[in-house]
């Protein structure tokens, strides 16, 4: 194996080569971060009802939940709920497609001077991976007429987003730390 196929290839050698492209993209995409993190906070800035629940309710938001946890909240929805719940989604994923390419661009830069460990870009792409299918899973389970038994998987896939996003800013601080501390000495 080459050491471009080992370090994602040619295309993240480019991305790591143009820094002013990465770093207007970087603000780019903590502006459309915020701005669909907001919408999903507020029910797309009060424009859907209050079905009862904001963002901060969905099964998405919550570390761990037990199966009778995800079939009771599904099970207990009425349809205008169903439908928030939707249309809440259809924005997560535009979050989805703005937040986690902002945590693999940072990644690329901050360990760009490291080529040994450039893989760790795979910790926020299993995160944007794990998000995906968690929602896919509930917006078949909302849409179905009869459960399909998917609650352990979408609890653990869950797990595993939630930890990929909180080792990928662990990784990012411990790198800005270490970065400081040696400019402060040096």
């Amino acid at each position: 194996m080459n050491q471009a196929n080992f370090n994602g290839g040619a295309m993240l050698e480019k991305i790591k080569e143009n820094s002013k492209t990465n770093i207007k993209a970087v603000k780019l995409l903590i502006i459309l971060s915020a701005f669909f993190y907001l919408a999903m906070a507020t029910n797309l800035f009060f424009i859907l009802p209050d079905s009862g629940f904001t963002s901060f309710n969905l099964l998405d938001t919550k570390l761990f939940y037990s199966s009778d946890t995800f079939y009771s909240l599904i099970a207990n929805m009425t349809p205008e709920m169903k439908s928030t719940y939707i249309i809440i989604h259809i924005v997560d994923y535009l979050f989805i497609f703005s937040f986690y390419p902002l945590l693999i661009l940072l990644t690329l830069r901050k360990f760009k001077d490291n080529m040994n460990i450039n893989w760790l870009v795979i910790i926020p792409i299993i995160a944007m991976l794990s998000d995906i299918i968690e929602n896919i899973i509930i917006d078949v389970e909302i849409l179905s007429s009869v459960p399909l038994v998917l609650a352990s998987v979408i609890s653990a896939i869950t797990i595993i987003k939630f930890a990929s996003i909180l080792i990928t800013i662990i990784l990012y601080m411990t790198k800005t730390i270490k970065f400081r501390a040696s400019d402060n000495n040096g």
